[in-house]
């Protein structure tokens, strides 16, 4: 268990997005999303074949929540509520200093700029109510899009990682780390 508890839930606005904790209603949402092959191109994970399988994924996204392993956002337009992209902190050090953020966006709404506008949001709130030091990005060395917009927000390349097993893909043998810290304009 982390330092943090996400109790209430952290809802973030931006201009036009709202991002909000996922419930039992996000289910077509999250599996339209959990379902689309265009989605993992560059995501070592199993598509959902099943509503089921996109009503597990909530209840497991809240509990890990409730238990600070992870805060975990579903996007949404502000004048739109139904889910069109998720983005989260997870992998917290045991200290409390550092997390990873994860995202994905449905292909409908990419190329729009809400998940630079989302990760702004989820960075401040990072940097500010979590008081993190870094956070990290690693994704695939060959997801173009992912690294430019980390890029953007102000994040540094690193290094490339040697993958997991977990984390192997037929698009890339390797993984990149971007991070960025507090220090170096972190306060987004």
């Amino acid at each position: 268990m982390y330092p943090f508890k996400f109790v209430p839930f952290p809802e973030l606005k931006t201009e036009r997005l709202h991002l909000r904790e996922l419930c039992e209603e996000d289910v077509e949402a999250i599996f339209s999303l959990k379902s689309d092959p265009r989605v993992i191109t560059y995501i070592n994970r199993r598509l959902a074949r099943r509503r089921e399988d996109a009503r597990h994924f909530i209840h497991t996204m809240i509990q890990g929540g409730l238990e600070g392993d992870w805060v975990y956002w579903g996007i949404c337009l502000k004048d739109w509520p139904e889910v069109i992209g998720t983005i989260c902190l997870w992998e917290f050090s045991p200290e409390g200093d550092k997390a990873d953020i994860g995202y994905e966006m449905h292909p409908d709404f990419q190329r729009k700029g809400y998940m630079q506008e989302a990760a702004r949001a989820v960075l401040a709130y990072g940097f500010g109510s979590l008081k993190l030091k870094y956070i990290d990005g690693i994704m695939h060395a060959d997801n173009g899009p992912s690294r430019a917009m980390m890029d953007k927000l102000g994040f540094r390349y690193v290094k490339v990682l040697v993958p997991e097993e977990k984390f192997a893909h037929e698009h890339s043998t390797e993984l990149v780390l971007y991070r960025l810290k507090r220090e170096d304009g972190g306060q987004t």
